[in-house]
């Protein structure tokens, strides 16, 4: 066996000896941007295709919360299935740390409009993320007066964050 086979060898017993605990991070490392996570959020996604069905205007519709057993926000639900499991971009974590809605002007043709979301009891779970096209809204205020609409229609049907990953 050579020197460098030899310190390959001990470099990675070394590593594998550290303990987890010892670099939270490796512990539960967020899935990267193009990695999904399982995630079974059965009335989630229900309501979010009852709202893309009732609201056939908007390109997309995604939720977004922590699931069960995680630590981070990732899409539970999607009208693209998917992106179901991707975890939140930089933008939807700035949303859901705020609590503010943010409009984002895109090229490709719509408004990219990302709002915090709550229950019934006015517990933030997450939140919601819609597209909506320019020739639907001709305005960032007209995007999210739409999304503020379909918000509404969808967290009036949400007696808490639990029951999103219920059957």
């Amino acid at each position: 066996m050579n020197l460098f086979h030899s310190t390959q060898i001990s470099f990675i017993a070394a590593l594998l000896a550290v303990p987890a605990t010892t670099y939270p991070a490796l512990a539960q490392t967020p899935p990267t941007a193009q990695s999904r996570v399982q995630v079974h959020a059965p009335y989630a996604q229900k309501l979010i295709m009852a709202a893309k069905e009732h609201h056939p205007e908007v390109q997309r519709i995604g939720l977004h919360a922590v699931p069960p057993g995680l630590s981070y926000s990732v899409v539970i639900a999607n009208t693209l299935p998917g992106l179901i499991g991707q975890k939140d971009s930089a933008k939807d974590i700035a949303v859901e740390r705020s609590g503010k809605a943010k409009v984002e002007h895109r090229e490709e043709g719509f408004y990219k409009v990302r709002l915090p979301i709550d229950d019934l009891h006015g517990q933030t779970f997450g939140m919601i993320a819609i597209e909506v096209p320019f020739k639907v809204a001709s305005s960032e205020d007209g995007a999210l007066k739409k999304g503020e609409a379909i918000r509404a229609e969808i967290q009036h049907k949400v007696p808490n964050k639990n029951a999103l990953f219920a059957q």
